[in-house]
Formats: structure tokens, sequence, C-alpha cells
């Protein structure tokens, strides 16, 4: 039963946390100051408000059931049939939502129905989604993608010791970045410690490394991209989840949830194909 939790900006833990928290602390003084009943009143409805957002900034959440997704948020619970998913699309949307992020998705299932969510794994998230109901239709984020593609055939690079320490790139902090290919001016690392096998294909993270920055239309510093992707070896081919550009110090700065129905040669990757066959050859010996 895969769970997938939420991704919570921090910006909107202290946006809605800190109004609550003067709320109770003003509340609280009253009770001491003038312990009537109307101040009594206010300070146990502040406590059961804050108590009821924890509740949803630590309950928020996506659970594959069988066909089923369960979206919970504290005390909110909803179910989608996983076959009646018709379209994921990346979302900023404001609307009120079980999604603690602006990094978020859209899922359109039924006929008219949306539901948004924000998972910290994304790709993984799809993955699981699809694995289920293979006809769902993944939308690109248009701009961003456009940004993070040209990252990623540039070849950039943050330091391997400042990718492994981002929980913001990573599903995970404790990942295993290998040596696949490497010159003078750039290298490629697979992370051997989250694979999924999908049994003819296996999904793989992949960094792509420079030692030059590339600096971007609007001034940022962009140095490094990372990626989710499915290698297809026996075919020789792979097809893309997800991109990250990263900025100086491994923060993710544009994201790119790419639509990943056709498969590229190897001989057309920007790692260039002695990369993916070295990939592919790691696979083999952690496969056997």
């Amino acid at each position: 039963m895969p769970v997938f939790r939420s991704r919570v900006d921090s910006w909107l833990i202290l946006l809605v946390l800190t109004p609550m928290a003067l709320a109770l602390w003003k509340t609280g003084t009253l009770v001491f100051q003038r312990p009537d009943g109307e101040a009594q009143v206010a300070f146990v409805v502040s406590v059961l408000a804050i108590a009821f957002l924890a509740w949803t900034f630590l309950d928020t959440k996506y659970v594959i059931e069988g066909e089923s997704l369960r979206v919970q948020s504290g005390p909110f619970r909803s179910r989608i049939a996983i076959a009646t998913i018709r379209r994921i699309s990346p979302s900023s949307s404001l609307l009120a939502a079980p999604a603690l992020s602006l990094r978020r998705l859209e899922i359109d299932y039924g006929k008219y129905d949306t539901a948004i969510v924000s998972p910290k794994d994304q790709s993984g998230f799809i993955a699981a989604l699809q694995a289920i109901n293979p006809a769902i239709e993944l939308r690109e984020f248009g701009k961003a993608a456009v940004v993070v593609m040209a990252v990623l055939v540039s070849g950039l690079l943050l330091a391997p010791s400042q990718a492994q320490a981002q929980d913001e790139l990573l599903p995970t902090a404790s990942t295993s970045w290998v040596l696949i290919a490497e010159s003078n001016r750039d290298a490629v690392r697979m992370d051997t410690t989250r694979l999924i096998d999908y049994g003819d294909y296996v999904g793989v993270w992949l960094l792509l490394q420079r030692r030059r920055a590339l600096r971007d239309a609007s001034g940022r510093d962009l140095r490094g991209s990372a990626f989710f992707e499915e290698l297809d070896c026996p075919n020789l081919r792979s097809r893309r989840w997800e991109i990250h550009a990263l900025g100086p110090l491994g923060n993710v700065v544009d994201t790119a949830v790419v639509n990943s129905s056709a498969w590229i040669p190897f001989t057309n990757h920007p790692v260039g194909q002695p990369a993916m066959l070295k990939a592919c050859e790691l696979l083999a010996s952690i496969r056997r």
C-alpha cells in the first residue's frame, strides 16, 4: 500500500501558524488578566484551531489502496478510482486543496472532476498511478519545461556532496551516487539506492554534472540538473518522468514533469550513449 506524503512549503507553515500562535498567546493572556467566560471560550477556540491545523499538516497524504487513490488531509477524506483518472498536469493553483505546497499536480478524473495534490515524490506518485492505469496522460509544465530541458542538455553541476544532502531534490537523503561517466568537463552519476524495477525496464535517478555554472536569462546561477527516468536497456532507449534544475546550494529552482510516452534512443540522449550503456551495465550487476 504505497503512501505518498505531501510536500510542505515552509512559508505556508509561517503564513498559517504564525497568526494562530499570536491569537493563542493573546487569548491566553486575556484568560489570566480577565478570567471570564468570553476569554476562556476564545482561548479554547484558538487551541482547537491550532490542533486542527497541526493535524492537517501532519496527516496530509495520498495512499494507493488496490485500484483506488485515497486523498487524506486531517479529518478530510476522499477516494478516486484510479481507472477513471484521465490526466495529470503540473499546477500552481492557489485554490484550497489537500496540498501543502504550491508545487502541485492536478488530477483530472471521471467526466469533469479534478483533485489537486502535492506529493513530495511526484515521480514515484505518477509512476505508481500509471502502473495501475497506463492510459493516464501527462501534461508538461510549459515554460518551466523548456528552461529545465536547456539545463539538462547543457549538462550542469553542483558538487556531488551537495546533491546527496538535498531532501528537496530526492525523496530520501540516504542516496549513493555512483559515477558512470566522466570527462574533463562533466560527469554523470546514478543513484543506486532508488531503483524501481518494472520488469522490462528500470526507473532510476541520474545526476548530470559540470564544473562551471550556467546563468539563465533571469540571472540565476544554475549549477546542476537531476532527473528521474526509465531505462529500457534491452532496446537501448529511455524516457523521462521528472527533471529538476538546481541552484548553487542544490535547491530546486525549476521542475518539469515530462510526458514520458515517447522513448528516446540512447544515441540521442543528452548524456551520451556510453554513459547510458554504463548505467545499464551497473543495473545488470545490481539486478543479478
